[in-house]
């Protein structure tokens, strides 16, 4: 780890990006002729993770070309992150509520095809650590010299974006599901009545939109401003937060339904959209705490 270049992290890197993809080409051909892929689930499940699994792919080699320039080990940690995230929470939907009603041969079987993108994932993650301690060995400070870069400014605004491109909230059974986003609602086979929840999530979108803003803000300014940037991030995500609790919670009471449930044939739980931006509350205020009132030294 300590030579003039990250091989380690970056073929880890480049690794999970390549299963990703391949992964996704083969879920593609694989469901595409049976016309299931409606335009939201093409967006969801197909272009969203084809998107980190190009920026991972591309952080990778921008770590390669200049490790010493981008905080590009960022990009590949969070998206492999949010890759890992998605899958798991996908895989752990699969063996634990959908194999319910398969065969009892099937339902104790997990195919290795199944959790190739949770390795995947792991490999994109194992990949970004082992560029941050290449880092580490290099520059103690993780910064680049003379930035103005706040690192964990960057990774709460790329989860406070990609959080909309998830659900918070989801209800499956055999016969459909409901998925409950800040932007609006999918049904598959159940229809449903917003309410008040269609008003409390117009202001839930517009709060994690501001700090995605400007959390990338607080990001790039340093200084007082800066910090004002990121305080204001985290206030919005976390008022997002709660405004989207309050509308689910009177969508749920209208439709006698709970935010966590389970029976044999029904499954309800805040799903991984609403974790991510959880998780976006919590490093927008770790980067105000982090903040630098000017920016690093550059050496001479």
């Amino acid at each position: 780890m300590s030579g003039n270049k990250p091989i380690p992290g970056v073929a880890c890197s480049l690794l999970a990006s390549v299963l990703m993809l391949a992964v996704l080409a083969r879920e593609l051909i694989e469901f595409l002729p049976f016309g299931f892929l409606t335009t939201s689930i093409i967006i969801r499940d197909v272009v969203i993770p084809i998107t980190w699994a190009v920026l991972i792919l591309i952080g990778a080699l921008m770590f390669y070309i200049a490790p010493n320039k981008y905080p590009v080990v960022v990009i590949i940690l969070t998206f492999s992150v949010l890759s890992l995230l998605h899958r798991a929470e996908g895989l752990l939907l699969e063996f634990l509520f959908w194999r319910r009603f398969q065969p009892p041969s099937y339902a104790t079987e997990i195919p290795f095809l199944d959790i190739l993108p949770i390795i995947a994932g792991i490999l994109g993650i194992i990949g970004g650590v082992l560029g941050v301690l290449w880092k580490k060995s290099k520059d103690a400070s993780f910064e680049e010299s003379g930035t103005k870069w706040n690192l964990f400014g960057l990774i709460s605004a790329i989860l406070a974006f990609n959080s909309l491109a998830l659900p918070w909230w989801k209800f499956v059974r055999p016969d459909g599901w409901i998925l409950l986003f800040p932007w609006g609602a999918e049904t598959w086979q159940l229809g449903i009545t917003l309410g008040d929840y269609s008003s409390a999530i117009y202001v839930a979108l517009t709060f994690i939109l501001i700090s995605g803003f400007l959390g990338l803000l607080g990001s790039l300014v340093f200084g007082k401003r800066g910090r004002a940037f990121l305080a204001t991030a985290g206030i919005s995500a976390t008022l997002s937060v709660i405004t989207f609790a309050i509308g689910l919670e009177s969508f749920l009471t209208r439709v006698h339904l709970h935010t966590f449930y389970s029976t044999l044939i029904e499954l309800a739980y805040l799903s991984s959209g609403f974790w991510v931006a959880l998780g976006a509350v919590m490093v927008a205020f770790i980067a105000l705490i982090r903040h630098r009132i000017t920016p690093s030294a550059t050496p001479s």
